[in-house]
């Protein structure tokens, strides 16, 4: 599994390492049985984010990912572009912990690679499951390497 973080100068996602979203990765790879072969998670702020938003889903509007799928099959190949700027805010609004929020949202991205949707009730409360169980094993792993 190839994981690319850009850029890395970002001081708040210091913490966030490729090897931590490899073990991730691979605990959602292996029980959603699918190949994670590579994710390019690039970092944000608000504006270039909307850039991306308005040139490639015609939406003008902030949001906190766009997940671009590339995959082949059961092979999940992907880009998760995140705005660290609007997941600050959000995780400042509503009493969240930064880095939680920031693993939340990687962790959605990948799941929208592996086959999960949220545009219906049932389908982001399906999410929500999925990305708290998940959340829950890279928190274990994250506070064991620290």
């Amino acid at each position: 599994m190839k994981i690319t973080i850009s850029p890395q100068t970002d001081k708040r996602i210091a913490f966030l390492t490729a090897d931590l979203l490899k073990a991730t990765y691979g605990v959602i790879g292996f029980i959603e049985d699918v190949s994670i072969a590579k994710v390019v998670v690039s970092f944000h702020t608000n504006d270039s984010l909307l850039v991306i938003n308005k040139q490639f889903l015609d939406h003008d509007y902030f949001t906190d990912i766009i997940t671009f799928d590339f995959s082949r099959g059961n092979k999940i190949i992907g880009e998760l572009h995140i705005s660290v700027d609007f997941i600050e805010n959000f995780a400042s609004q509503n009493g969240i912990v930064f880095k939680h929020e920031v693993l939340r949202v990687c962790i959605h991205g990948v799941l929208h690679l592996v086959g999960y949707n949220d545009q219906t009730e049932a389908e982001q409360k399906e999410m929500r499951m999925k990305e708290d169980f998940y959340l829950e094993k890279a928190l274990k792993y994250l506070n064991s390497v620290n």
